[in-house]
Parts: C-alpha cells; sequence; structure tokens
C-alpha cells in the first residue's frame, strides 16, 4: 500500500469514527433529555434558540403576557407548542395533563437565523387563593433531510412555567421529617405556603463527638408547588457517617426562606 493510499485509509477511519461518535452523543441526550428537562435551571442550557423570560407570571391585573424566542442557529427552525396543567407527586415526579385553561398564539412557527418573534400568552379563569401551575412546552420540528436519513437528529423540547399568581401570596415551608436508614437521609420538605418556591439548595453538616465538622454535602432540589411535600434521598458514604454524631439539615429557598434541623446519629443508622 503507497503513502497515498495509506493517507485515504486514515481519512476514512478518521470520518467514521468521528460520525459514529456524533450518533452516540445524539442518541444518549435524546434519551437523558427527560431528566436534563427536570433538573434544568431558571436560565435554561445551549440549544438552537433561546427563550425570554424563562418564566411567566400572570394574575387578575395582567392576563396576558409575551413570549420571545430567537433562533440561534444558522439554519430556519420550525417549533410547534402545547399547554399542559403542570403538578408533581412527592418523589418529584411531574404529572402533566392537557388544559385550555392557558391560550397562547401561533401554535405553530418558523423562524429564520437570527429573527426573534413573539408568542402572545394569556389566560381565561380568574385567580384564585392557590397559585395555578402550567408548562408550556416548546418542541423543534425536525426537518427532512434525505441525504442525512441515516442520521440521529437531536429534537429540543424545553418547558417554559406558567404561573397564575394567587390574590395574596403566602410564604413558608418545613421539614416534616429526617430519618437516617442504612446511611441513606430520608427527607421530607412542606411547602407550607399557596405558592411555587424553588428548593436552591439542601446542604448537610456532619459533626463527630467532639464538635469537629467532619462532612459537608450540598444538593440542588428544584420546584416545590405550594401546599405540595416532596421527599429527598441522600447517600452519606460510609467511613463519614459512622463518625458522625450529629447532622445539621438546612434548606434554602429563592424566596429567601431557610429551615434546619438537627438529627443526632447513632451507629446503627449507618449500618446497611
Amino acid at each position: 500500500m503507497n503513502n497515498q493510499q495509506m493517507k485515504l485509509v486514515k481519512k476514512a477511519t478518521s470520518f467514521l469514527h468521528n460520525l459514529y461518535h456524533r450518533c452516540r452523543l445524539n442518541i444518549i441526550i435524546c434519551l437523558c433529555f427527560p431528566v436534563l428537562l427536570v433538573l434544568l435551571p431558571e436560565n435554561g442550557f445551549p440549544v438552537n434558540f433561546s427563550i425570554n423570560p424563562v418564566r411567566i407570571f400572570l394574575d387578575g391585573q395582567n392576563k396576558t403576557n409575551v413570549l420571545k424566542i430567537k433562533n440561534q442557529s444558522d439554519e430556519d427552525i420550525s417549533l410547534q407548542l402545547q399547554t399542559f396543567s403542570w403538578a408533581h407527586d412527592s418523589s418529584g415526579k411531574n404529572d402533566y395533563s392537557p388544559t385550555k385553561d392557558i391560550i397562547f398564539f401561533p401554535r405553530i412557527l418558523t423562524i429564520h437565523k437570527d429573527e426573534e418573534k413573539i408568542i402572545r400568552i394569556g389566560t381565561v379563569i380568574p385567580q384564585d387563593n392557590q397559585e395555578k401551575t402550567y408548562r408550556l412546552f416548546i418542541e423543534e420540528i425536525p426537518a427532512p433531510d434525505p441525504v442525512k436519513s441515516n442520521v440521529v437528529n437531536m429534537v429540543m423540547k424545553v418547558g417554559v412555567p406558567v404561573f397564575i399568581s394567587p390574590f395574596e401570596e403566602v410564604h413558608g415551608g418545613s421539614i416534616v421529617s429526617t430519618e437516617l436508614l442504612g446511611g441513606t437521609l430520608h427527607l421530607k420538605v412542606k411547602n407550607e405556603g399557596n405558592a411555587h418556591f424553588i428548593v436552591n439548595s439542601i446542604a448537610l453538616e456532619g459533626k463527630d463527638s467532639p464538635g469537629n465538622e467532619i462532612y459537608t454535602t450540598e444538593i440542588g432540589g428544584w420546584y416545590l408547588h405550594g401546599g405540595k411535600t416532596k421527599e429527598y434521598e441522600i447517600e452519606i458514604p460510609g467511613d463519614h457517617c459512622h463518625s458522625i454524631a450529629t447532622l445539621k439539615v438546612e434548606v434554602s429557598t429563592d424566596n429567601k426562606l431557610s429551615f434546619s434541623e438537627i438529627l443526632n446519629v447513632t451507629r446503627e443508622m449507618c449500618l446497611p
């Protein structure tokens, strides 16, 4: 095999290698997208389009609002929109149901490169004593491409929270229970208000008998709707757990609520 043939073989091998990893990455992203959507922070993540604002609030005085979508890709994009009522259970699993409470226009649109379009959003229902929660889903419609029919395309779908505020917001929260079993902390947090908050962090601080800090960790908690309770599980490594005498649990939210509890830890709580 001469030098020119060797170069062609290397180019072909490199092309196939890169193609494989691009397709594999797209498949992984598509499969993992529901998880990414649940853990999505307020300011979103890089997609083919930008959204502003990232949350929509409606009330008795402001029954309409606008959402701006800008195409950040090099090609035209087509989008379709749907609204659902939004609830979650104690494990944090989201439950979506079709709704006519939220109206919007347009439902399908095409946005050219660097173009920005406006979605008009409103509600047909009155305020209540309890906040009402919805999601406006914006989904990219993939353009058919017969040349790339064997390539896996990634379809972006983003859910924008929509809230109808209550007459008067009441804020409150508490730690309902803490239990350490088999080295895993089982924590229940309740939103005692009538409107949602975001659990910014759940921080753990473990101290030994003399009072020395020997373990710390922190996780995020995401949305907790008004009046709802959510359960969290945090695993504590065995080598740390067996040395902890007291464990402080502190929950902080985006509306400046903070509540904590101290748990006395025994060795039995860390045994599998």
